[in-house]
């Protein structure tokens, strides 16, 4: 097997879809200052005097700042998208509650970006709902990222098979990165729109189970065998 080196946030944010929500580790100045740089260059958006974008910050995010998130987040952007950075040492229990609602009913065209030193300090509930970048972390390994391409080409007979195969082992940490390529390379090149809406729901309550307790890996994948629409591969994903 090839690990392919660790992804840059730029080659992060550009190889996924256009997502709701983002966690990013360790959430330092310098991690935050880059994420802001990636997004610029390449969702276009402008940071400066952009009433469409909120920065809270502060040792920690708690539930007034969550409904002052959420009351700003039910309102629709002035312009293409509206932007929150949350940057904060801890979340609390009650404000992550508050803010998994708001995530899970997200308003269109607005985006999460969450900055904490670990994603240990989140709940298993709010971590399904967002894509995590841990900085210096590997890219997708190269067998991983063809068995996603394959299973999402595949007949449904054929992906029960490759999920067979790939709950043998009863890997969790290599089964969220299998379906993390699988969305990946799903949404790859365009924003979630309202016909991806169960696609996307899909990813979100695999995530959920294989991060609970005891999940069935197999059960899980049998699921989205059966519940993701035909795919055709795309050439330069696999």
């Amino acid at each position: 097997m090839t690990q392919t080196a660790p992804l840059s946030v730029r080659e992060f944010l550009g190889k996924k879809p256009r997502h709701h929500a983002f966690i990013f580790v360790p959430g330092d100045d310098g991690q935050c200052a880059r994420v802001r740089a990636a997004v610029e260059e390449l969702w276009g958006f402008s940071f400066t005097g952009n009433p469409d974008f909120f920065l809270l910050s502060g040792d920690v995010f708690g539930i007034d700042e969550s409904r002052r998130m959420r009351e700003e987040a039910s309102r629709a952007p002035a312009g293409e998208r509206k932007i929150f950075f949350l940057r904060h040492r801890s979340f609390t229990g009650e404000a992550q509650n508050a803010l998994l609602k708001t995530l899970e009913d997200p308003s269109p065209r607005t985006h999460f970006f969450l900055f904490a030193p670990s994603e240990n300090i989140f709940l298993s509930t709010l971590l399904s709902r967002t894509l995590l970048f841990r900085e210096g972390e590997g890219g997708d390994d190269e067998s991983v990222r063809k068995d996603a391409a394959d299973f999402l080409a595949a007949p449904p007979a054929r992906r029960l098979e490759i999920a067979k195969r790939l709950s043998d082992g009863k890997d969790i940490t290599r089964a969220l990165a299998f379906l993390d390529a699988c969305e990946e390379i799903f949404f790859s090149g365009r924003e979630i729109g309202a016909d991806d809406i169960d696609p996307a729901r899909a990813f979100f309550e695999a995530r959920a189970f294989l991060r609970g307790r005891s999940p069935s890996v197999k059960m899980i994948f049998e699921h989205l065998s059966l519940t993701l629409p035909p795919f055709p591969r795309h050439g330069g994903n696999t």
